[in-house]
């Protein structure tokens, strides 16, 4: 019985030796660095990430009607809709341009009480609501960028998003 309490202490300080040894993979990033597969933002101070499982990209169309979209989900509903018309690569895109490349930005909180409620979805774009997404990286297999934007949804109430960054793996499409 002496044995498998000292066994038992052993195994105890061993293990509580390797959980201090490890370090998280996040501890000391600041907000808005998406990790691998992601896009992260603060929603008015509450920084929502989407899982790398749920999250995508896709580059369609050729020439000026080449458009990039991005979309992710967290496990609690929250999502993100970025989208570019008119996508050129590298540059920064605006929410309310009025010529040439376009960019709508899309929060939503999915309220699981409610699955219908229309008024959970943000939209950059309308009136009062700004905006700009910034792509800072792009190949055939990743894009990287940053965005902020104050969107509007169907009631008239305001959100603002801020320090938002994507890093998304692309699947291209024709």
């Amino acid at each position: 019985m002496k044995k498998i309490k000292q066994l038992g202490k052993i195994g105890f300080l061993a293990l509580a030796l390797t959980f201090a040894s490890c370090s998280s993979d996040s501890e000391g990033d600041p907000i808005g660095v998406a990790g691998d597969g992601t896009i992260t933002a603060s929603v008015e101070g509450t920084t929502v990430t989407t899982l790398q499982s749920g999250t995508f990209g896709y580059v369609t169309g050729s020439g000026a009607s080449k458009a990039l979209q991005l979309t992710g989900s967290d496990a609690t509903g929250k999502a993100f809709t970025l989208q570019v018309l008119g996508y050129t690569g590298v540059a920064t895109y605006n929410v309310n341009a009025s010529n040439g490349p376009l960019a709508v930005l899309t929060y939503t909180a999915l309220d699981l009480n409610n699955p219908q409620n229309t008024n959970n979805t943000w939209v950059s774009g309308g009136d009062g609501t700004t905006g700009t997404l910034t792509v800072t990286e792009y190949t055939d297999a990743v894009v990287k960028g940053t965005f902020s934007f104050k969107g509007v949804n169907q009631a008239g109430t305001f959100k603002q998003i801020s320090n938002g960054s994507f890093n998304v793996a692309l699947n291209q499409q024709q």
